[in-house]
């Protein structure tokens, strides 16, 4: 049925035949015409967001069921005004608005006349209608809107039933149905649109679309904008009337007359009708649902819920606020629901069952706001505390606690505090620091009132927490000086009451402080600190922070195996006490890792999770993060495109919740894409405007990173050189090598096409130092790792450069560092060993098989530690150059380095000599041997590598040797008896093993 569209098949329907009898010729109603029909048609809206996926495939009979003031008709009009469709049925759509119409006769009038038909003489109108459907040659599409009216309304249902599935049996005729109900009406298998509740409302970002849209506004404030879309659960039909509303009213004022009327205001026009009032909308569910036989539906309608387990999370707000206002809930009802709730939060947490709390959430506030002012009870303050454990309510929960504080009998001083202190964190959290900092200082206030009496301890730790707090607030907001002075005059009041918790909390934050300037050193030992006193009170879920962190630090050192062990780790424990945000802040933590590692599609999933799991607990902050490095991610794949959607989108969210780091990252990379598409200027503008802002939170990487692009592409000379050098000394305070170095190459090319070759030779030449820096330094890091091979060849080439430049102490820190790769290279002791066990299985005549085979082996490692023992030689040579380097510069410490690893070389170089002496030995030995039995091969094979051993061991070479020949002529003596005794040997066997045998075998054929 409908061309190019997702989830409809016109083949997939079935059509199920069922016969029916017209019965007595219906009467024709006069009042009934086209005009009227035409005229209670509505127009297709202009404005359409989110529901267009509902008809994208092709299906044969739809049914689109919901709620009032969902959208259904206007789905049924936007799916007729659709290219496919119109190409489908060309002219022979018709919309057919059932309300009008109580029962199947009226029905059938109503078709008739919006198929324009006329009766034949000797027929009557439902024939005619009749005839017309079955001698149809081409598709025809009937549009049954608000099918509900004759469905429930006619006395006789089973006629409207007949009449509907008569229709179904006409083969060319396809029909779209709305309906307020949760299925479609008859025996016909309908394919309903929304799932299996009805439509649902629209996505937050969907409403504000639509909302900006219809009101024709440029701006709104988001926050107040979301909160109003939030209190009208987004429903289609309440945005169009509020957004009607905005062109006359403020948003503030809409907020005000919301809070005061609820759906009352909900209306368009002079006489408002089913689509221009909520109000009327619902009045019509409420009269179809009392009316029904199947009262069982009523379940929809919130206030109506006579059980504490019936869903109803099916409930939309304007319905709940509408119902309230007639059918208002009785006091015994709700101290019922009021104790159902206390102990569902009671029983549930955030980490195990938020989805349960979920489904609950906007009765759980209605029943607490109710209960908080006309029963104020202490089980209702624990009762909220509980829900404020949730950060996805916490919109909710600050609603819920000016709601406590208004109170006069919660004027306790101590319950007031921790009030207020748990609407600051809430404030926090949402990114609302201004009216954080204000908690704070009413705290503060009520803390110097001298007519409150309060236990001393106490007084100090509220002191202590509000320091602490107004000192994360400016560590939320990059104000790090004045930060770092509040949480350590907060961890000393701490110290002063022996409040370890606060202490450990204070270290933590000032680590992170630390981490967000890149004084990674500081912040490790912060973390470590905090750690440790976390462990001491039993606290996990502060020890998973702080193995977070220090994760996160390894993470951004680009040590990415640490990283991963303790990140992998922390997620485990924040699994364990529950904590779905330190969970989600691990798994984004690892994809970003992944992303690093050109690990792209592994990074995504994870990415995503993280994005889905920050979403789930109401982390807003999370979530936009997660989409920073979903957008980094496809930026370094080259899909620019994908990049600037969500990077664009996290800006958003960032600047939504006053993240200026954040904003400023986001525009820096949006910049640097539009530098690789080539749109200079635009790049330009957004590269300026991250620079500004990374500059009003004092970010110095931020600020250089934006001063590198902009001289990178800036196409005049004397800017991009400005730019640069700026850059330059910026990367070299921070101790940026690789940023030093790109920036020196960038200065080095603009005098180079200026034809300024002296200046640019100089540039060039210490921007190659720098990376030659850069190459040491990974040298070092895969020697670390136990990356031989590697770290030579880097360290080597790094030599090399530093030697060529005179750069006499990186040379011999280099130098040292390849002594030290020498020196774990060669076991020594394993070849002494291994020597020593062949010597003696060549003294074991009956196992000289065996022994050839050790022997052989034994060669091999035998040359193996002689030609290590040339890279022990090149070690030492290499440390005593380091160790005169390092004494020519005045370095102490390195020079005691090479002088105690050439101390390891001597005990080494004993090891190697008497090593070496065995092997002159066996070589000299077999040798003689093996030109006896004719191995001129072999022989000329222990020659040479006789001759590979040091002159100055010949002379003991040659003693070992005739030592070695005098115990063989012994040997050959003995086979000589051997042979000679060989005829004999059968009768022998007997007494022989099969081994004795096949060796005297072997020896015999060996001599011959």
């Amino acid at each position: 049925m409908f061309h190019q569209a997702s989830d409809f098949s016109i083949n997939g329907g079935q059509f199920i035949y069922n016969n029916y009898s017209s019965g007595q010729p219906l009467n024709q109603n006069p009042t009934i015409t086209y005009e009227k029909i035409k005229l209670a048609t509505p127009a297709a809206p202009t404005v359409f967001t989110a529901a267009q996926q509902l008809c994208q495939n092709q299906q044969a009979h739809l049914a689109i069921l919901g709620a009032g003031g969902m959208g259904k008709t206007a789905l049924a009009l936007h799916i007729m005004k659709d290219e496919g469709v119109k190409d489908k049925f060309k002219d022979k759509s018709y919309f057919v608005p059932c309300e009008m119409f109580p029962d199947a006769s009226s029905l059938v009038q109503g078709l008739f006349h919006a198929l324009k038909l006329s009766v034949p003489k000797g027929y009557n109108a439902f024939e005619t209608f009749e005839r017309y459907l079955e001698s149809a040659q081409d598709p025809m599409l009937l549009v049954l809107d608000n099918f509900e009216t004759p469905w429930n309304a006619a006395s006789d249902q089973y006629t409207v039933k007949n009449l509907i599935e008569g229709i179904r049996d006409q083969e060319l005729v396809s029909i779209v149905l709305t309906m307020r109900a949760a299925d479609g009406p008859g025996d016909i298998i309908w394919y309903k649109l929304g799932g299996y509740s009805g439509l649902p409302p629209l996505d937050l970002d969907a409403a504000k679309h639509a909302f900006m849209l219809i009101s024709n506004s440029k701006s709104e404030d988001i926050r107040k904008l979301h909160w109003l879309l939030t209190e009208i659960d987004c429903m289609p039909l309440a945005i169009l009337l509020i957004a009607q509303l905005r062109k006359q009213l403020s948003l503030d004022t809409l907020i005000k007359k919301w809070k005061k009327q609820k759906t009352k205001m909900l209306k368009n026009g002079a006489q408002p009708s089913r689509l221009s009032s909520v109000t009327i909308s619902i009045d019509l569910s409420m009269q179809m649902l009392l009316g029904s036989a199947n009262k069982e539906c009523i379940h929809i309608l919130p206030n109506q819920i006579l059980t504490l387990k019936l869903a109803v999370s099916k409930c939309y707000p304007p319905f709940r606020e509408d119902l309230q206002s007639k059918y208002p809930t009785k006091a015994e009802h709700l101290t019922q629901m009021g104790k159902y709730y206390l102990k569902l939060l009671k029983n549930n947490s955030p980490g195990k069952n938020q989805d349960v709390i979920e489904a609950h959430s906007a009765n759980v506030v209605k029943v607490f706001q109710i209960q908080l002012r006309n029963s104020p009870q202490q089980e209702y303050l624990e009762g909220l505390y509980n829900f404020t454990e949730y950060t996805k309510f916490y919109p909710s929960s600050v609603e819920l606690i000016d709601i406590a504080l208004s109170q006069t009998c919660y004027n306790s001083y101590d319950e007031e505090l921790k009030l207020r202190f748990e609407k600051e964190n809430s404030l926090c959290w949402m990114g609302y620091y201004d009216k954080a900092k204000s908690e704070i200082e009413t705290i503060q206030q009520r803390l110097n009132d001298v007519s409150i009496h309060s236990n001393a301890e106490s007084k100090a730790n509220h002191i202590g927490r509000c320091l602490q707090s107004l000192g994360n607030i400016c560590r939320m907001q990059a104000e790090y000086v004045e930060a770092t002075t509040l949480l350590i005059n907060a961890k000393i009041q701490f110290e002063k009451v022996g409040n370890q918790l606060g202490v450990a909390q204070c270290l933590q934050s000032l680590g992170d402080i630390c981490s967000l300037q890149n004084e990674y050193s500081e912040a490790k030992v912060l973390f470590t600190d905090a750690k440790t006193q976390f462990k001491k009170i039993r606290n996990q879920l502060g020890t998973a922070q702080c193995l977070q962190s220090l994760g996160h630090i390894y993470y951004l050192q680009d040590e990415y195996t640490e990283a991963k062990v303790l990140l992998t780790d922390a997620k485990g424990q924040f699994e364990k006490v529950g904590s779905q945000v330190g969970a989600a802040q691990c798994l984004h933590s690892l994809g970003a890792i992944c992303s690093s590692q050109g690990e792209y599609a592994e990074a995504k999933v994870l990415l995503t999770d993280a994005k889905n799991q920050h979403a789930k607990v109401g982390d807003q902050l999370g979530a936009a993060q997660c989409l920073q490095n979903l957008g980094n991610n496809h930026r370094m794949q080259g899909e620019y495109s994908e990049a600037r959607i969500h990077l664009t989108d996290s800006k958003a969210q960032f600047e939504k919740l006053g993240a200026q780091l954040g904003a400023a990252q986001c525009l820096l990379s949006l910049g640097n894409i539009c530098s690789m598409e080539g749109k200079w200027a635009e790049a330009k503008g957004l590269l300026t405007d991250a620079k500004t802002q990374f500059g009003k939170i004092q970010s110095q990487v931020g600020v250089a990173q934006c001063l590198q692009c902009l001289g990178m592409i800036s196409s005049r000379p004397d800017e991009a050189t400005v730019f640069l050098t700026e850059a330059k000394t910026q990367f070299q305070q921070l101790g940026d090598q690789l940023g030093t170095a790109q920036c020196l190459a960038g200065l080095g090319n603009i005098c180079r096409m200026q034809d300024e070759y002296s200046d640019a030779r100089l540039l060039f030449m210490d921007a190659k130092a720098q990376f030659e820096k850069c190459l040491q330094n990974l040298g070092d890091i895969c020697r670390m790792q136990a990356e031989y091979m590697e770290a030579t060849t880097l360290l080597i080439n790094a030599t090399t450069q530093f030697e060529k430049l005179g750069h006499q102490f990186e040379a011999a820190q280099c130098l040292q560092s390849l002594g030290n790769i020498c020196v774990k290279q060669v076991p020594l002791k394993e070849a002494k060993t291994k020597f020593e066990k062949c010597l003696k299985m060549l003294g074991n005549l009956c196992s000289i098989q065996d022994a050839k085979g050790q022997f052989e082996k034994c060669l091999q490692d035998l040359a193996n530690a002689c030609k290590l023992q040339h890279e022990y030689a090149e070690a030492e040579v290499l440390l005593m150059d380091a160790l005169t380097q390092f004494e020519n510069l005045g370095d102490q410490l390195g020079a005691a380095q090479c002088l105690q690893l050439a101390g390891e070389y001597s005990e080494a170089k004993v090891l190697l000599t008497d090593a070496k002496f065995g092997v002159a030995q066996c070589l000299e030995s077999h040798y003689d041997e093996a030109k006896k039995v004719g191995g001129h091969l072999d022989a000329a094979q222990f020659l040479e590598n006789l001759h590979d051993t040091r002159p100055g061991s010949l002379q003991k070479i040659l003693v070992g040797a005739i030592t070695i020949i005098r115990s063989w002529i012994v040997h050959l003596i003995f086979l000589i008896f051997l042979i000679s005794i060989y005829p004999y040997l059968p009768a022998l066997v007997s007494c022989w093993n099969i081994k004795g045998v096949f060796t005297l075998n072997y020896l015999w054929n060996t001599f011959l």
